[in-house]
C-alpha cells in the first residue's frame, strides 16, 4: 500500500514536471514568435525609414536642381543688365561727346553774333532808321534782279552771306517786329510774347513747312507758327503814378517781367490765356508787382468755365476723368490726368469748405427729412502692410422737401446713422424723418414713426425720394469705379450734394457752379445766399458776365 502510494506520488511528480515543461515549451515558443513579430515591424520601420529617406534625397536634388536654374536666370539676368549699363554708358558718352560738339558750335555762333549785336545796339544808340537802311540795301542789290519783288515784300532770308556779313539778322528781326500794322496783329491768330518795349521774347524755332532750316524766311506767316493762344499786356491799375518797370540784366527781355497762365474754358474749345506780371519801382516805397489775374485758388490754373465744365461732365452726366480728358484733347487742352485731378479737387475743397455748413444749416430748419445711404469703393493706405487697400464705405445723405436741399456726409468707416445724428438731427427742427429700414419687422419695431404720416399730410409714405438721389452716384460708380482716398470721397460726396439741390431748384449745374465760382474769387462772403436753395442770378446776367470773369 505504502509503495503504492509512493509510486502514485512520484506518477504525480512526473505529471505536474510535464506540465510545467510543456508551458516552458509554449512560454519559449510565444517568445520566439513575438520576437519574429518585432523583427518583422523592425523591417518594415526600417523599409519606410529608406523610403522617406529616398524621397527626401529625391527632394533636396530637386530643390537643388531648382536654385540651380534660379542661379542660373539670376546671373543671365545680371548679365543682360551689365550689358544694358555698360550699352547706356556708351550712349551717355556719346551724348556728352554730342553736346560738346552742340556747345562748340554754339560758341561759334555767338562769336559770329557779337558784331551783329555791337551794331544793332549802335543802331538803336544813333536812333538809325533800320527800315530806310533796308529799303536802300534792296533797292541797290535788287533793283534789276528777278528776285527783287519777293525780298520787297517783307520777305528776308536771315541766312543770305550780304546780310550776315553786315551783321543785321537781329535788326531785320526787330523791323517786322516794329513795323507790324494793328490791323495785322489783331489777324494773327498765334503772335510771338513781346515785352513792354516791343523787343520779341526768345522762343524755339520751328521750321515751316517746304522750307529748309538753312534757307528759312521771316514771314508773316512764319511768325504765326510761334505764337499762343492769346496774351495780355500788364495789368498797372493797382500802382501808383509814376511807377516804372525794373530792368534786369540777367533778363533775355531786359525787364523784370513773367508770365502767369490761366486755363478758361470757352465754348467747345479751351483757350490759354498768358498774364504778363512785372515788378515796378515805386516812389517813396518798395518795388511792387503789377496786378495778378484773378483765379480761384492762386497756382491752380483751373477758371470758374473749366470747373463748370468738368463737374458737369463728371458728377452731372457720370463720366470718367479719362472720357473727360479726351475731349479736352479734342478742345486743344494737353492736361495730364494727375494734375486735372488735382485741380478739381482743390476746387472742390475750395466749394465744400464754404457752402457745406450753410447747406447743414439749411436742413437744420427742415420739418421732416428723407434720409438713406449708398456703398461707394474707397482707395486708402495700411499702415500695418504698408500698401493701398480698396474698403467698401458709405455715403448717408439727407433730403428736405421743405428746403429743396440735399446733404451728402462721408465719413472713414461710418455704416450707422451717428454722422446724420451728429452732423443733421442734433440741435435741428427736425420733428420726423423717413428712414431707409426698408424691412418690415424693423419698421414695426418702430411703430411711432411708421404712423407719423397719418398725422402730418406733408410727409410721404415712401423713401423714393431719397432713394434717387443717388441715382447719380450709381451711374458715376460704373464709370470712375473707386474714389482715390477718403477726402476725395468727401470732396465727391459734397458735389453730388450741390448738384442734387440744383436739381430740386431747378438750376442749370453748368451755369451755378459757373457763377458761384466766379462771385467767390471775386470776393462773395456771404456764403449763405449762395446755397442752390437762396440762389438768385445776378440781373439782367445773360451769361455774358460770367464769360468776361472765366
Amino acid at each position: 500500500m505504502i509503495e503504492r502510494d509512493n509510486r502514485d506520488i512520484q506518477f504525480t511528480h512526473l505529471a505536474m514536471e510535464n506540465v510545467r515543461l510543456q508551458n516552458l515549451v509554449l512560454e519559449y515558443e510565444e517568445e520566439l514568435r513575438l520576437r519574429d513579430v518585432e523583427d518583422a515591424a523592425d523591417k518594415a520601420q526600417t523599409a519606410e525609414m529608406l523610403a522617406s529617406k529616398d524621397r527626401q534625397i529625391a527632394e533636396q536634388a530637386a530643390l537643388i536642381e531648382s536654385q540651380k536654374k534660379d542661379i542660373e536666370r539670376i546671373t543671365a539676368d545680371r548679365d543682360q543688365e551689365r550689358d544694358s549699363r555698360i550699352k547706356a554708358e556708351e550712349q551717355k558718352k556719346a551724348l556728352i561727346i554730342q553736346l560738346n560738339q552742340q556747345k562748340q558750335d554754339h560758341e561759334e555762333e555767338m562769336k559770329e553774333l557779337l558784331p551783329a549785336k555791337e551794331m544793332l545796339k549802335e543802331a538803336e544808340k544813333n536812333n538809325v532808321d533800320c527800315q530806310a537802311v533796308i529799303k536802300m540795301m534792296l533797292n541797290r542789290e535788287y533793283n534789276t534782279n528777278s528776285d527783287a519783288s519777293r525780298y520787297m515784300n517783307g520777305e528776308f532770308c536771315l541766312d543770305d552771306p550780304l546780310i550776315q556779313d553786315m551783321g543785321l539778322g537781329d535788326i531785320v528781326k526787330t523791323l517786322l517786329a516794329r513795323t507790324a500794322t494793328s490791323d495785322d496783329k489783331d489777324e494773327e491768330k498765334q503772335a510771338p510774347r513781346k515785352s513792354p518795349e516791343g523787343s520779341s521774347k526768345p522762343k524755339n524755332k520751328k521750321s515751316q513747312a517746304g522750307i529748309s532750316k538753312k534757307r528759312r524766311k521771316w514771314t508773316k506767316e512764319a511768325i504765326e507758327e510761334l505764337g499762343i493762344d492769346k496774351e495780355l499786356g500788364i495789368d498797372t491799375s493797382n500802382l501808383p503814378k509814376g511807377a516804372k518797370l525794373i530792368k534786369r540784366k540777367d533778363k533775355d527781355s531786359g525787364y523784370d517781367i513773367w508770365y502767369v497762365e490761366l486755363i478758361t474754358y470757352v465754348g467747345p474749345k479751351l483757350e490759354r490765356r498768358t498774364y504778363c506780371i512785372g515788378r515796378f519801382n515805386v516812389p517813396g516805397s518798395d518795388p511792387m508787382c503789377s496786378k495778378y489775374p484773378e483765379s480761384i485758388i492762386q497756382g491752380n490754373p483751373m477758371t470758374p468755365s473749366l470747373a463748370a465744365f468738368y463737374f458737369d461732365q463728371k458728377i452731372g452726366y457720370g463720366m470718367s476723368e479719362e472720357r473727360i480728358l479726351q475731349m479736352l484733347t479734342q478742345m486743344g487742352g494737353n492736361i495730364p490726368q494727375s494734375t486735372l485731378n488735382g485741380w478739381a479737387h482743390d476746387v472742390m475743397g475750395y466749394l465744400k469748405d464754404r457752402l457745406q455748413e450753410p447747406m447743414k444749416d439749411a436742413i437744420k430748419l427742415s420739418v421732416y427729412t428723407h434720409n438713406d445711404g449708398t456703398h461707394i469703393i474707397v482707395r486708402s493706405w495700411n499702415e500695418e502692410k504698408k500698401c493701398y487697400e480698396y474698403h467698401v464705405e458709405w455715403i448717408h445723405g439727407v433730403l428736405s422737401p421743405d428746403m429743396k436741399t440735399v446733404v451728402m456726409l462721408y465719413a472713414d468707416g461710418s455704416r450707422s446713422h451717428t454722422i446724420q445724428e451728429e452732423e443733421i438731427f442734433k440741435g435741428s427742427n427736425i420733428q420726423s424723418f423717413i428712414a431707409d429700414r426698408a424691412p418690415l419687422y424693423e419698421t414695426l419695431d418702430d411703430e411711432k414713426a411708421f404712423k407719423a404720416f397719418l398725422k402730418n399730410g406733408r410727409i410721404e409714405l415712401s423713401n423714393s425720394a431719397a432713394e434717387r438721389m443717388f441715382r447719380h452716384i450709381a451711374m458715376g460708380r460704373r464709370n470712375w469705379l473707386h474714389s482715390g482716398s477718403h477726402d476725395a470721397a468727401q470732396n465727391i460726396a459734397f458735389m453730388y450734394s450741390l448738384y442734387e439741390s440744383c436739381k430740386l431748384n431747378d438750376l442749370n449745374f453748368f451755369d451755378y457752379i459757373n457763377d458761384v465760382l466766379t462771385r467767390l474769387m471775386k470776393g462773395e462772403t456771404d456764403y449763405k445766399s449762395l446755397i442752390p436753395c437762396n440762389y438768385k442770378p445776378l440781373p439782367n446776367d445773360d451769361g455774358e458776365g460770367q464769360k468776361e470773369a472765366a
